[in-house]
């Protein structure tokens, strides 16, 4: 079939009740002749929905590129996206959660109550690779108040156009955490709202924003585009961003560091083979025992997962060395 506007090869609707969307080959999943294809190959809202162990794969769009790998709308909350393998989505982002109507704090919800926001997202284990877009997306520019809880955590991101992680959020109060994940050769064309692997776009400012940013490995690669930072604030508002013991690989290009990440790492992570997307860490890397910034959730595994044993001296990344 072809994606037409609103068509998706899962679509799930709010009152269908808790969805379980679990090893399914969605794609490719081309254009149809329509003049925008708003959608992803999983779609749609609610509550507790699980989407685990998925391969979601050439999700094509329109010049709007409004068509996405996952993406959840508004009404959404408890979400867990996990162990999918989601890549080449040529119409849009990888995973993207976006309150289109505005309606954090406002809305009803089917069963009572009022939605607010996007609470309780669990992002991890997923292999996410080559997108028109963003990697992972977080936007309720419509918001005027409302809730954004999310943990992000042993995912690998890679072959993004653009950001590999987006925010442009405004939402009231933010519980955010990006911790664990490996980043790399990411940011491959020139953007004009800065070129960055995190890039906040509206509010993120303190004390009910806060943004983490713990123990993740960000490496640039081949095509990584000229101009690339580690963090562009686009705002002017991202004070609640805080960045703890990530490593900055820049691959000699000069990149300047973030200061204010005072336990960062400087240096080659010794992949073991990043031109064949082998990003597991080598003997002498110096991820290893370095992920000192504690994180307030249980960490058990690492993305292949082999077990996380030594507490808070875990490794950056998604990896833990196994020798």
């Amino acid at each position: 079939s072809t994606a037409n506007s609103d068509a998706s090869p899962i679509n799930l609707q709010y009152t269908g009740g808790h969805w379980r969307v679990v090893n399914n080959d969605l794609g490719p999943w081309p254009v149809g002749n329509v003049a925008a294809a708003k959608a992803a190959g999983v779609t749609g809202n609610g509550d507790d929905v699980k989407i685990l162990g998925n391969h979601i794969h050439n999700i094509a769009g329109t010049a709007a590129l409004e068509n996405h790998g996952i993406y959840s709308d508004t009404l959404s909350l408890n979400w867990e996206v996990g162990y999918n393998w989601i890549h080449d989505i040529t119409g849009g982002s990888l995973v993207q959660f976006n309150d289109s109507h505005g309606g954090a704090a406002t809305y009803p919800m089917p069963h009572g109550g009022i939605w607010p926001g996007f609470i309780g997202i669990r992002v991890h284990h997923n292999w996410l690779e080559n997108a028109a877009k963003y990697g992972l997306n977080i936007g309720d520019p419509g918001a005027q108040t409302g809730t954004v809880e999310l943990q992000a955590w042993n995912n690998v991101i890679m072959g993004t156009q653009l950001p590999p992680v987006r925010m442009k959020s405004t939402a009231t109060s933010m519980n955010i955490t990006f911790a664990y994940n490996t980043i790399y050769n990411a940011m491959t064309t020139f953007s004009g709202s800065g070129n960055a692997y995190f890039r906040n776009e509206d509010s993120g400012d303190g004390p009910t924003r806060v943004i983490r940013v713990y123990n993740n490995l960000l490496a640039v690669g081949p095509s990584t585009t000229s101009g690339t930072v580690w963090f562009f604030d686009y705002s002017g508002h991202s004070t609640g961003w805080t960045f703890g013991s990530n490593l900055y690989w820049d691959a000699g290009r000069g990149m300047a560091v973030i200061t204010s990440d005072s336990a960062r790492v400087a240096a080659d992570p010794k992949f073991t083979n990043a031109s064949l997307s082998d990003f597991s860490i080598r003997v002498g890397s110096p991820a290893i025992d370095k992920a000192t910034q504690a994180v307030s959730f249980g960490l058990p595994d690492d993305f292949m997962q082999i077990a996380r044993p030594k507490g808070a001296l875990n490794d950056i990344g998604a990896f833990e060395f196994a020798p």
